[in-house]
């Protein structure tokens, strides 16, 4: 049996509400410069695995992530951080789920707000300049199933 508990706004959420611990030699890329994603998936987990035991629960089954495309975060590198960081933590038979969210552009010259999951900067109806109206930068843990 498992318990789904739902959102969990400000855990994971926001730029500098985000741990920065590193374990081994994951937490850098390419270059030996230091992989963000590691020390978030990190605060992913440690914040996860104190939810479950408030919760009672031995296992997370699944983790629901929801990474806005200006965040600033790679979800590649999220699930490879993931599968690096899992074992031995309550998360370690678990599956990742990331949800890309996207952002709310205006154009400079038609008005149009078109919601667009990739960064760009011509307007789809007109092909004018767009600007950011809002959204696209969260990073929230959404959702645990627990067991």
């Amino acid at each position: 049996m498992s318990d789904r508990i739902g959102r969990f706004p400000g855990i994971v959420a926001g730029f500098g509400r985000i741990g920065v611990a590193q374990r081994g030699g994951i937490g850098y890329g390419l270059g030996r410069r230091p992989m963000h994603e590691a020390s978030i998936m990190e605060s992913v987990l440690e914040t996860a695995g104190a939810e479950a035991a408030k919760a009672g629960a031995q296992r997370i089954l699944r983790i629901r992530l929801r990474v806005g495309i200006l965040s600033g975060v790679v979800p590649d590198a999220l699930e490879f951080a993931f599968e690096g960081l899992k074992e031995g933590t309550p998360a370690a038979g678990a599956t990742l789920e990331i949800e890309q969210e996207p952002a709310v552009f205006r154009c400079l010259e038609c008005g149009a707000r078109p919601e667009l999951f990739e960064m760009s900067f011509a307007c789809p109806a007109c092909g004018g300049a767009l600007i950011v109206d809002h959204g696209g930068g969260q990073l929230e843990l959404s959702q645990l199933e627990l067991n």
